[in-house]
C-alpha cells in the first residue's frame, strides 16, 4: 500500500493526522440514558437549509434510505446541504430532536399536503 500511496504525501499527511485522534473511548449506556440525555438537551447543532436544493427550511418531509428499511421518517426541515438533511422532530422519550441523516443513500420528499 505504501508504494501505491507514495505519490500522495498530502494524502498520507492527512491520514497520520487522522490515525493520532485514536479512537476515543467508549462508554457503554441503556437506551434509557441515552433517551434521559437526549431529552434534557436545550440546545441543537447549528444548521441551516442552502438555498438551490429545492426545500425550503420548514417544509414538511420525510427522509428514508433508498436502498434498504424504506421507512420514511417524518419531521421538519431544518438543515440540508449537498451532504446532509436534518429534521426536527418531537419524540414522547427524546424530547425535540434534530435528527442528521446523510444525503448520499437517502431521500428527501416534501410531504403532500393535499386531500383527497
Amino acid at each position: 500500500m505504501a508504494t501505491i500511496l507514495a505519490p500522495f504525501q498530502k494524502l498520507i499527511g492527512w491520514y497520520e493526522r487522522v490515525a493520532a485522534f485514536g479512537h476515543g473511548s467508549v462508554e457503554k449506556m441503556t437506551s434509557a440514558e441515552a433517551l434521559d440525555i437526549a431529552s434534557r438537551a436545550t440546545t441543537h447543532v447549528p444548521v441551516k437549509v442552502e438555498p438551490g436544493l429545492g426545500f425550503d427550511a420548514g417544509a414538511a418531509v420525510t427522509v428514508m434510505p433508498t436502498d434498504y428499511a424504506p421507512d420514511p421518517v417524518a419531521g421538519t426541515l431544518v438543515g440540508l446541504t449537498a451532504h446532509e438533511a436534518v429534521i426536527e422532530r418531537l419524540d414522547e422519550r427524546g424530547g425535540l430532536l434534530h435528527v442528521h441523516f446523510p444525503r448520499i443513500g437517502y431521500q428527501v420528499k416534501k410531504v403532500s399536503t393535499e386531500t383527497a
